[in-house]
């Protein structure tokens, strides 16, 4: 017959890794609660700063629209002008032409520079936009995922210690 302290110490084994099994599922739920909430937090943030760049480079666009189409109407303003002066004037010919071929030099070197302009930020909105894309998993890998199993190993240790005290309860009982 086995004494009354081995059974006792034998089933406060077990009651202790049966507490640790909850303890430590607890743990796992609230880490993956907080790893799930952290990658809410991250996406909501991600989507912010690319509606904000979107927004950004909307306006960029719109600007330099709007600046390519003044102008435009600048160059046409200038032609008409030139053109006007110069027959009321009564000068025809080279001189005439070169003063256009100069303001039409001038809008395409506007163009150009407003073209080069745009150009460089789309790029740094990329770049951006990259830069947040890389946030964003930063963000997520900041909270260490739970270490799933760590419950199923514990469980699996409370059954041996629950064998071994059946076990030695047995032997106790002659069978």
């Amino acid at each position: 017959m086995c004494d009354p302290v081995s059974i006792g110490m034998a089933l406060m084994a077990v009651v202790s890794a049966a507490n640790a099994n909850k303890q430590s599922v607890a743990a796992e739920e609230a880490q993956a609660q907080a790893s799930a909430d952290n990658k809410v937090s991250a996406d909501a943030a991600a989507r912010s700063e690319h509606q904000q760049l979107n927004l950004q480079q909307n306006q960029e666009q719109a600007a330099a629209a709007d600046e390519k189409q003044s102008n435009k109407l600048e160059t046409m303003r200038t032609l008409g002008t030139v053109r006007t002066s110069a027959g009321e004037s009564g000068v025809a010919g080279g001189a005439v032409q070169s003063l256009l071929r100069d303001v039409n030099r001038q809008n395409s070197a506007r163009t150009l520079s407003i073209n080069r302009n745009l150009s460089a930020s789309t790029s740094q909105f990329q770049v951006d936009r990259d830069a947040s894309a890389i946030n964003h998993r930063s963000r997520i890998n900041s909270t260490p995922m739970p270490i799933s199993g760590s419950s199923s190993r514990a469980l699996s240790g409370a059954v041996t210690l629950g064998r071994g005290a059946l076990g030695a309860y047995q032997n106790s009982q002659g069978g």
